[in-house]
């Protein structure tokens, strides 16, 4: 079973949507038990999850979460093979969170394990702790 946890790190209630395939276990879903879905984030990235920022290209350049790869939300389904093969989990971040949630929906419904990170500068401020 998949999780995918849809964080609004700029406020609003988290919430789990549950109910897809294939788990990967990191260590990082204790903290869906404690309810802690923002510390998850935290958690999948410290353990080797990528952070994709769906923004365009000139946004993505006027300033990003360290360490994040740039691909604009209408590229991103052309990467979830190779994600996918290399087993990675996903942190999607975008201006606001609504991109990334679209591209978090896309990716669990692939198969892979991702997140919606949120706005990147709230995701920025919550990785640097």
């Amino acid at each position: 079973m998949t999780f995918i946890c849809d964080v609004n790190v700029s406020g609003g209630a988290p919430r789990i949507l549950t109910g897809f395939s294939k788990v990967r276990n990191m260590g990082i879903f204790s903290f869906f038990r404690k309810g802690n879905k923002k510390q998850a984030i935290v958690e999948a990235v410290a353990h080797g999850a990528m952070i994709v920022d769906v923004r365009s290209a000139g946004e993505f350049q006027s300033g990003h979460v360290a360490g994040a790869v740039n691909v604009p939300l209408p590229e991103v389904e052309s990467h979830f093979s190779k994600w996918a093969a290399a087993g990675k989990t996903v942190v999607f971040c975008c201006a606001s969170g609504i991109r990334s949630g679209t591209a978090s929906k896309k990716a669990v419904n692939a198969g892979l394990t991702a997140f919606n990170g949120g706005g990147w500068q709230s995701l920025n401020q919550r990785l640097k702790g």
